[in-house]
C-alpha cells in the first residue's frame, strides 16, 4: 500500500480501479516524433510559405468548429460558467498576437505550420508562466490546448482517443450503493470494483470534457491545481478530483490497480490493504446515509426548533440549472447571473432570446420568486463582442451598474427583456455593484422608461416588480439606510464585500492565506445592512459563499437575515443545519 497527497476538488470518496491516460503529444519537436529531416531542424529548405499559411489558417477554422460543438456539450451538461472555459479558448484562437507569431515562423523562418505552431506555444508558454502569477499561469494549459488541437488538426492524429475511455459497467452511484460495500478485500462485489479511476500527468479542458461521466468515479492529476479548467469541469460535473499528487504517482500507477481516492484528505491510496480499504468503505456508508438522510428532508420547513425560520433560494447561472434547484427544494431563485447568457454568446444576446430564456426561468419556477441579476461584466468576466478599453485594474473598474448606465442601450435591452418576462412569473430585479443613491435613481429612471415604451407599445408586465440592489462594495453598507428608501430589497454579496472590504484580489490564490471571509468588519457590514434594511421594511438576502457555510447560519438567522441563496446542492445541509438549531 502506498499513500500520496494532492489537493482535492469537490470531497466524497471513490474506490475502483486506475485507468492510465498517457498523452501522445504533438507539441514535441519533429525530432522527437520522428517526423522531421535526419538534421533534426525545424527549419525547412524547400517549404511553400503560401501552403503552409493556407493549411494553418484552415486548421484554425476547423479548430474554432470544434471548439464550438465543444461549448455547446458543456452548455447542455454543466452549464454557462463551465462552458465559458471553451468561449475562451475560441476567443485565444482569434488572437492578433498568436497568429502572428505563427505567420512570421512560417514566412520569415521557413517553418512548417506545425513547427510554427510548436515554437509559438513555447513563446507564450514561457512568457505567461515568467509573470509569476498562479492565475495568469493557469493561462498555460490554454496555449497548450488549442495549440495541441491544431496539431492534430494538421496530422490527423488525435494520439489516444480520450473520448473512447472504456465506462464503467455500472454507473458512478454503484459505489454507493451498500449492498456493494464489503468488509472484506477479498469478498468484494462486482460492483464495488467496477468503476474507474481516471490517472494523468494532467488533463487539458478539452480532455476533461470529453470523457464520459457515467463511466467515471475521479480524477487524479500528478500535476494542476484546485484552480485550473480540469477543476473548475470537475466541479460542475460533480466528479471528485485529486490534483497535484506529484511525479512520483505517476511511476508508481499502473492500469487496473486497485485505488480509494479521498478528496476529502487529498488521499490517493494505490492497492489499500483490508484494514484501510474497511474504514473508507465505512466512511463513503455513511456518506451515502448523510445523503439520503438530507434527501428526506425535502418538502420541510427552513425553522429553527425555537420558531425562527429563514428562506432558502438557489443561485444559478442559467436554466439548465433549474432542474438542480427545483430537485433540491429551492424556494425560488436568490441569484440568476444573467452575464452568463452574454459569455455563452459570441454577440450580444437579442431582447427576445433574453425574454425566451427569462420567461422560461419563471415558468419553471411556477410562481416561486425568481431574482434575475442584470448584466454584471468587468474584474474576471469580460465580453470580447463589447468594444471596452483595457484597464489597469478592472477589479475597480467599469462593472456592474456602472457598465450598465454607460451603455444604455444594452441596458435597456436587457430590462425591456426582463419586464416582458414578468408578466410569466414572480420576478425581482437586482442591480449590482451599486455604490451610490444616484446610482439606483439612474437605473429605476431606465426601469420607468422600459415600462412606458412597453405599455405604449400594448405589451404586457407585470405592475408589481420588485426592483432591489447588491450590497457589496463598503460604500452599499455604509449607505444602506439611504439605499433602503429606493430599493425593495438588498442582496447581500460576500465575495465581493469581503474582497473590498479587505483590498484583497480574491482571484489571487497566492493571498488565500490571508482571505478571511468571515472578518469582523465583513460581518459588521453585513449586521448594518440588515438592520437599516429592516427599519425601512425591506427584506435581505445574502448570496455569496458565505452563504452556505454552516459555521455561519446561526449568526445570520441572530442578524435576523430574511433568505441564504445558495449552489443548489447546499440548499439541504443548510436546513438541515437550520433545523438542529433553538
Amino acid at each position: 500500500m502506498i499513500t500520496y497527497h494532492g489537493k482535492g476538488i469537490h470531497g466524497t470518496i471513490a474506490i475502483g480501479k486506475a485507468e492510465l491516460f498517457r498523452h501522445k503529444t504533438l507539441l514535441q519537436s519533429n525530432t522527437e516524433n520522428g517526423s522531421s529531416s535526419d538534421s533534426g531542424n525545424p527549419l525547412q529548405s524547400s517549404i511553400n510559405p503560401q501552403d503552409e499559411l493556407m493549411h494553418y489558417e484552415k486548421a484554425v477554422k476547423e479548430a474554432i468548429g470544434q471548439l464550438e460543438k465543444l461549448r455547446l456539450q458543456v452548455l447542455s451538461d454543466s452549464g454557462a460558467s463551465a462552458a465559458e472555459i471553451f468561449q475562451a479558448q475560441q476567443i485565444l484562437l482569434q488572437d492578433e498576437t498568436y497568429h502572428q507569431s505563427v505567420k512570421t515562423q512560417i514566412t520569415e523562418n521557413q517553418m512548417i505550420a506545425a513547427d510554427a505552431i510548436r515554437c509559438t506555444c513555447d513563446e507564450f508558454s514561457e512568457m505567461l508562466t515568467a509573470f509569476g502569477d498562479p492565475v495568469i499561469s493557469e493561462r498555460v494549459a490554454d496555449i497548450r490546448d488549442i495549440s495541441e488541437r491544431l496539431l492534430q488538426i494538421l496530422s490527423m492524429d488525435a494520439g489516444k482517443d480520450i473520448h473512447n475511455f472504456p465506462p464503467a459497467s455500472n454507473p458512478i452511484e454503484m459505489q454507493n450503493d451498500d449492498a456493494s460495500i464489503d468488509n472484506s478485500k477479498n469478498e468484494q462485489s462486482p460492483e464495488d470494483t467496477a468503476g474507474r479511476i481516471l490517472c494523468a500527468d494532467d488533463l487539458t479542458p478539452s480532455e476533461a470534457v470529453s470523457i464520459n461521466p457515467q463511466g467515471l468515479l475521479a480524477y487524479v492529476t500528478a500535476y494542476g491545481s484546485p484552480n485550473s479548467h480540469m477543476a473548475i469541469l470537475a466541479k460542475s460535473r460533480g466528479i471528485p478530483a485529486i490534483v497535484c499528487v506529484g511525479e512520483q504517482f505517476l511511476e508508481q500507477i499502473q492500469d487496473h490497480m486497485e485505488l480509494i481516492v479521498d478528496s476529502f484528505t487529498g488521499e490517493v491510496i494505490l492497492e489499500p490493504d483490508t484494514q484501510t480499504l474497511q474504514v473508507k468503505r465505512q466512511k463513503l456508508r455513511e456518506l451515502t446515509e448523510a445523503h439520503h438522510a438530507l434527501s428526506s428532508l425535502k418538502g420541510l420547513s427552513n425553522k429553527t426548533s425555537g420558531g425562527k425560520t429563514i428562506a432558502l433560494y438557489a443561485n444559478i447561472n442559467g436554466a439548465e440549472e433549474l432542474q438542480s434547484a427545483l430537485e433540491n427544494d429551492a424556494g425560488g431563485i436568490g441569484l440568476f447571473r444573467s452575464e452568463y447568457l452574454f459569455l455563452s454568446e459570441n454577440t450580444l444576446p437579442s431582447e427576445e432570446s433574453q425574454f425566451q430564456i427569462y420567461k422560461s426561468v419563471l415558468e419553471h419556477m411556477q410562481g416561486k420568486e425568481v431574482t434575475i441579476r442584470t448584466l454584471d461584466i468587468g474584474a474576471d468576466k469580460t465580453l470580447p463582442c463589447l468594444d471596452t478599453a483595457p484597464e489597469i485594474n478592472p477589479a475597480l473598474g467599469m462593472r456592474g451598474i456602472r457598465l450598465s448606465l454607460s451603455l444604455p442601450d444594452l441596458f435597456r435591452t436587457q430590462l425591456r427583456a426582463l419586464f416582458r418576462a414578468s408578466a410569466y412569473g414572480k420576478l425581482r430585479i437586482l442591480f449590482p455593484m451599486i455604490s451610490s443613491a444616484d446610482e439606483i435613481s439612474q437605473a429605476l429612471a431606465h426601469c420607468n422608461a422600459v415600462r412606458d415604451s412597453l405599455r405604449a407599445e400594448g405589451i404586457s408586465y407585470a405592475e408589481d416588480v420588485k426592483i432591489g440592489i447588491m450590497i457589496e462594495t463598503p460604500a452599499a453598507a455604509l449607505l444602506s439606510d439611504r439605499l433602503a428608501q429606493l430599493a425593495d430589497f438588498f442582496s447581500i454579496g460576500t465575495n465581493d464585500l469581503s474582497q473590498y472590504t479587505l483590498a484583497m484580489d480574491r482571484q489571487n490564490p497566492a493571498l488565500a492565506p490571508f482571505e478571511d471571509p468571515s472578518h469582523s468588519a465583513v460581518l459588521k457590514l453585513i449586521e448594518l445592512s440588515t438592520e437599516n434594511a429592516h427599519r425601512r421594511g425591506i427584506p435581505v438576502s445574502i448570496c455569496g459563499e458565505l452563504a452556505s457555510d454552516t459555521a455561519f447560519t446561526e449568526t445570520f438567522l441572530r442578524m435576523g437575515v430574511d433568505c441564504l441563496s445558495v449552489s443548489p446542492d447546499s440548499i439541504l445541509p443548510l436546513r438541515k443545519q437550520i433545523r438542529s438549531l433553538y
